[in-house]
């Protein structure tokens, strides 16, 4: 897995597995939804890397859900010359599709990690401005709107 909370190694290495496996697919729109998934996997690994607070939140998410997409596309190239059946080739089609739902998920996982940092701002910007205010120090300064 990926032991986020221990550190990133495992999670690195599970995006590079990815971006490996995209440039072994078998089409340009498996390569471009693959990419799409490393690069999401990458900008959240960043942000773990800048704000460790948001590791609890991913750490989860990624021990399960990266660990297993490596799995389901590990499986899927493995299976790609060999899928003969029919069933061997509805398999194959629905991994394919279900690499949207996999970008999906881990792009709303990144934008909840921003959303958590857009939030901490709101709070400081706030408590900075009620101390500006509190303090007289913040009438008359561009930006200061009049009271009605």
């Amino acid at each position: 897995g990926c032991l986020c909370l221990v550190g990133s190694e495992m999670c690195i290495r599970d995006r590079r597995k990815l971006a490996d496996f995209a440039r072994r697919a078998p089409n340009k729109a498996v390569k471009a939804k693959l990419e799409g998934i490393a690069d999401v996997v990458a900008r959240i690994l960043k942000d773990l890397r800048e704000d460790p607070a948001d590791f609890t939140k991913a750490s989860q998410f990624l021990d399960y859900y990266l660990v297993s997409t490596v799995a389901v596309v590990g499986k899927y190239l493995d299976l790609l010359g060999r899928a003969a059946t029919s069933d061997g080739v509805n398999a194959l089609r629905s991994t394919e599709q279900t690499l949207d739902t996999i970008r999906a998920a881990f792009e709303k996982l990144y934008q909840q990690l921003l959303e958590n940092e857009v939030m901490d701002l709101d709070v400081e910007l706030k408590v900075l401005n009620s101390t500006i205010a509190m303090e007289g120090l913040g009438e008359g300064l561009p930006g200061d709107r009049p009271s009605t």
